[in-house]
């Protein structure tokens, strides 16, 4: 295989720029919403103390797991790029993308069953196996994969 990518790597480098963008877009609006919610707390009324300060702090708390989700959609999207290229660091950065996003939807499954949850746990799940076959792996090494002593050319194309 060496330095050629497959398809495989091309739907995954492509689904995961796609999936880091839309996930970016969604992170924006989490943040502008909590923005949203933190300045009505602020603004809310003396009468209102106990609601105020429950609505600023979910606002804020809102807030900043939108940062994290920006950063983590930001680092799945530049991930797909390095695939795309067959860079290593792009190998190495979905192996962490994808293992962060397995974990962290898996944790999410425990508060109430979602099937998006569960399609990204398993996505990220799968992205960690790919980038851990031999093949994957020496593709993005950038060098040539040595052919078995049994095996033709034409076999080992065939194989890849």
């Amino acid at each position: 295989m060496g330095n050629r990518r497959t398809g495989g790597m091309t739907a995954v480098g492509v689904l995961n720029i796609v999936f880091g963008a839309i996930g970016a877009l969604f992170a924006i609006l989490i943040v502008l919403g909590g923005g949203m919610m933190a300045a009505m707390g602020a603004g809310m009324e003396a009468e209102f103390e106990g609601a105020a300060a429950g609505a600023a702090g979910v606002g804020g708390i809102m807030a900043i797991a939108g940062i994290v989700a920006f950063g983590a959609s930001a680092a799945m999207l530049f991930s797909g790029i390095g695939v795309l290229g067959l860079k290593p660091w792009g190998r190495k950065l979905a192996m962490i993308c994808g293992g962060a996003w397995a974990v962290l939807n898996i944790i999410t499954l425990f508060s109430g069953f979602n099937l998006f949850n569960l399609g990204f746990a398993v996505y990220g799940g799968l992205l960690v196996w790919l980038f851990l076959k031999p093949e994957w792996k020496a593709a993005f090494s950038g060098q040539p994969v040595a052919i078995e002593d049994t095996q033709t050319i034409d076999e080992f194309q065939q194989a890849a």
